[in-house]
């Protein structure tokens, strides 16, 4: 389960960038080709996040990005998919390159300033 340790590198990220500030909210982009398991990553962020103070009360949103890639043969943009063995959908050619769906990005993070 390599989402204990992807959910505890980004609390320890999270602690660094918020400069000693608590975090009130996270966005997180997730591609579906990341081979990340949503359910199991917010367990473990919900039971790792009490170990960094800064962090106990952070709401953490998932934006869930699908997988976009371009054909071999044509050069056609498809959804790649399982059932297909990956396959393109309209000439049946193979993965050339994925240019959407293996991120793992920071969107938006807001901070408790006490004034």
């Amino acid at each position: 389960m390599h989402e204990i340790s992807i959910a505890d590198n980004l609390l320890r990220q999270l602690t660094k960038i918020a400069k000693g500030k608590e975090v009130k909210s996270v966005c997180v982009e997730i591609g579906c080709f990341r081979n990340i398991d949503l359910e199991s990553l917010e367990f473990a962020i919900s039971n790792l996040k009490d170990n960094y103070p800064l962090l106990t009360k952070c709401v953490f949103e998932y934006k869930l990005i699908k997988a976009l890639a371009i054909c071999y043969d044509n050069n056609h943009s498809y959804e790649p998919e399982f059932a297909r063995g990956f396959k393109c959908n309209q000439c049946s050619s193979g993965v050339k390159e994925i240019i959407q769906g293996e991120e793992f990005n920071l969107v938006n993070i807001f901070l408790n300033y006490k004034i």
